[in-house]
């Protein structure tokens, strides 16, 4: 295998993994425990809500064809490499932030500016799932929940503003000592929250994990704590059926991925649950679709569009040129594959998009052998040009590794480590023509 494509292969593997570690353990846990067979095609209203049917039929829209090469388009303002005890993972809106796990497992928060750490006031270590890490809009506070799925052990929604307070908005007693085995309590394990457009409020995912009794339903939380609410039941015989983050957007819906055991589920795909407890399938996500096993990364400012990644071909090696990241249009189900500046195996991308603040465009990372590049693309999948980044930043640290300021600063969160053992990522200030 000539040298350049050994690191592009470990790379996707890499990727790969990262995704199915939230994806694949629920799976291998639901089947663990023999889950009973879904008893209905569609999600069912928790409190009397209907379930309502499909969006329109999915039709997918020919992207334009990208530019050659796409090297024309559009250029990197500062650039900036960091390196950290820790792990940041997220920027703030506001650009003044970054968050992630400490170098203790501790959460903490590093200022932009000068890197300095500020970490939970407890300092106790939690092993955090990085895909759930996800900021206020107002950047006063980020929440984030455990890597429960993966790991098997209990998780809460936890909150830390940015004074370094951390709060257990769903504190069950047992935090994340409980392992879920055959034997364990009757225990809510709490993961992905999204914030509520104005800030007040949580939706997360909570698996009710007790005997032979598991189901996945979505909750509803002030930001304050309090009793959650259950908006909607997901599946009463499967665990852990949502597995990536949800998002709640600003007509009051919520758009959540599922994912069951049986690839062929007809429940797998996008949804939205909307104010008065109905759902839509926005897209269908079975072995058969045109997304298989999506998942959402990022929705657009407006709640129009979303950025979806098919987790089952990520996860294969090659992916014989089918397209792996899509735009979807969330009112019509439309999908669009986002293209890479050239077909694998000498180019690919490494994850789902991140809309700039202006939703015009997204940005994604793709590598060709060992060097990494921002690639920019049009809403119709096309390319609108790439730039090249240090070698350092040679992979995402997970799906939800970049991240965009509202002031247009991309955060790259990357594995390259120093010699003191730091890791980081990449801040770049893009064009303003971009």
């Amino acid at each position: 295998m000539p040298p350049r494509f050994r690191l592009r292969t470990l790379l996707t593997a890499l990727l790969a993994l990262i995704l199915l570690g939230s994806a694949a353990a629920p799976v291998a846990a639901a089947r663990q425990h023999d889950p009973r067979p879904p008893a209905f095609p569609t999600p069912t209203a928790a409190a009397g809500g209907e379930a309502v049917g499909e969006a329109a039929p999915t039709a997918a829209t020919p992207a334009a064809s990208p530019a050659a090469r796409g090297d024309e388009a559009f250029a990197l303002g500062e650039l900036r490499a960091i390196a950290v005890a820790g792990q940041p993972m997220a920027i703030s809106p506001d650009g003044r932030w970054l968050a992630g796990p400490g170098p203790d497992r501790d959460f903490c928060l590093w200022e932009v500016a000068t890197l300095e750490p500020r970490c939970a006031s407890d300092r106790r270590p939690l092993p955090v799932q990085l895909e759930t890490i996800t900021w206020a809009p107002d950047s006063s506070a980020v929440a984030f929940s455990l890597d429960a799925a993966r790991l098997l052990v209990d998780s809460d929604i936890y909150v830390m503003a940015t004074d370094g307070t951390l709060s257990n908005l769903t504190d069950d007693g047992d935090d994340d000592k409980v392992s879920l085995d055959r034997d364990a309590p009757d225990v809510p394990v709490d993961m992905y929250p999204a914030w509520s457009p104005d800030g007040s409020q949580l939706v997360f995912s909570r698996t009710s994990w007790s005997g032979e009794t598991k189901h996945t339903s979505i909750y509803a939380i002030d930001r304050a704590g309090g009793t959650p609410e259950e908006r909607f039941v997901v599946s009463p015989q499967e665990p852990f059926v949502i597995y990536s983050p949800l998002h709640w957007l600003a007509d009051g819906s919520v758009i959540f991925s599922v994912l069951h055991a049986d690839p062929d589920n007809p429940q797998n795909g996008v949804w939205r649950l909307g104010v008065s407890g109905g759902v839509e399938r926005i897209i269908a996500g079975d072995s058969t679709a045109e997304v298989p096993a999506p998942f959402v990364n990022e929705v657009s400012p407006d709640g129009a569009l979303a950025t979806v990644s098919s987790l089952s071909r990520i996860a294969q090696l090659p992916v014989d040129g089918e397209p792996v990241s899509f735009i979807v249009d969330l009112a019509t189900g439309e999908t669009v594959p986002v293209q890479a500046t050239e077909a694998w195996p000498l180019v690919s991308l490494t994850g789902p998009g991140a809309f700039l603040p202006g939703g015009q465009a997204i940005v994604s990372v793709e590598v060709e052998g060992n060097a990494p590049s921002l690639l920019l693309s049009g809403l119709d999948g096309s390319v609108l040009g790439r730039a090249d980044l240090p070698e350092t930043a040679i992979g995402p640290a997970s799906s939800r590794g970049l991240s965009i300021a509202d002031d247009g600063t991309v955060f790259l969160s990357t594995l390259a480590t120093t010699e003191a053992n730091e890791r980081g990522g990449v801040l770049v200030t893009l064009d303003e023509g971009a």
